[in-house]
């Protein structure tokens, strides 16, 4: 399997791709090919409403998809980059007979989205907007572990899966798509592959040796009863080959209802509510906890696999009150005896 196979499995959707080749520059066509591709990974596994193909994609998707990267921090250039990269793809989609492209499609899903609002965003209002705990949720360690110890069945997996995204901070794609080669047992390390991370970078992330037991009977007993145990991914289920993303949510979810801390967080689009914990507060706790044991903003960037420090840096924005407490509480004095 190629490497464009490898990261476009859908015949029609790496044929649009191949066009689009063809007629942008290397660097170009790079840069449209990973945002098309990121789209795609998030429109079909990560969403609220989940899509089966790039194609089903609307304008509400995008906004909700260009919503999504702004909360993670992205610039507005990003944001730009994305919808030229997704009209371009579908531009060159609707420039497809039937004989190449079974999927009917009308009209060009960007040209109704509007970037006015998202480019206006200043860097002072990006972090206005990360200056409150509403903005970028996160638990700590200890309503971690009772969101652990609440996980509905199997429990062994699940609670497996909670105490590992906290540990290493992998995305939802990230984790459920682990192979078993991917973990290092004896090390307690794990390799993200470059199909799966967001920016196309492999990276290799570590869990503490509190997870050896939860693990060892997952690999050892539990998963060798679930129907795909068969499966090369570490996460396999009784109705596929890997755990989706979607269904990695509604485990988090689920765990915070048992547990009595789950909230409302908004009402968005024809009045679906929107839940305050779910699976990437998982990925947040992690990277606030980082922060106050002391991690270096750089190496946590590359522990969390962002395309740059900015990125990183809103968890700073969210600690900015707690640093100050400590300064006061705990801050070195210039005099001698205090």
């Amino acid at each position: 399997m190629t490497v464009l196979e490898n990261k476009w499995p859908s015949t029609e959707e790496r044929y649009v791709i191949k066009r689009l080749k063809r007629k942008k520059g290397d660097s170009t066509f790079t840069e449209y090919e990973r945002h098309c591709r990121n789209f795609r990974d998030w429109l079909t596994d990560e969403a609220d409403f989940p899509k089966e193909s790039i194609f089903e994609a609307t304008s509400a998707d995008i906004e909700d998809n260009i919503a999504n990267m702004l909360d993670e921090g992205y610039s507005a250039s990003s944001v730009r980059i994305r919808r030229a990269a997704i009209s371009e793809f579908f531009e060159e989609a609707l420039g497809l007979d039937s004989r190449r492209l079974s999927i009917d499609i009308d009209e060009n899903p960007t040209d109704r989205v509007s970037l006015g609002k998202w480019q206006e965003i200043s860097k002072q209002e990006k972090e206005k907007q990360y200056d409150s705990k509403d903005d970028v949720p996160y638990l700590t360690p200890k309503e971690i572990d009772t969101l652990a110890k609440n996980v509905p069945k199997p429990s062994v997996r699940n609670e497996l899966l909670i105490r590992l995204a906290f540990q290493t901070g992998l995305r939802r794609k990230e984790l459920c798509g682990l192979k078993l080669d991917d973990v290092d047992f004896d090390a307690r390390r794990v390799l993200v592959r470059e199909e799966n991370a967001k920016n196309g970078r492999s990276r290799v992330v570590g869990y503490q040796a509190n997870l050896d037991f939860l693990m060892n009977q997952w690999v050892s007993v539990y998963r060798k009863s679930v129907t795909y145990a068969d499966s090369e991914y570490l996460f396999p289920t009784n109705y596929s080959e890997k755990l989706s993303g979607l269904q990695f949510n509604r485990v988090v979810g689920k765990a915070a209802e048992n547990a009595g801390i789950q909230e409302v967080k908004s009402t968005i689009k024809d009045g679906r509510e929107r839940a305050a914990i779910h699976a990437h507060v998982l990925r947040h706790s992690f990277a606030m906890a980082a922060i106050e044991n002391g991690w270096n903003l750089y190496v946590l960037k590359d522990a969390l696999g962002h395309h740059s420090v900015e990125v990183t840096e809103k968890y700073l924005h969210e600690d900015e009150k707690r640093v100050m407490t400590n300064f006061e509480r705990r801050g070195p004095s210039t005099y001698e005896g205090d």
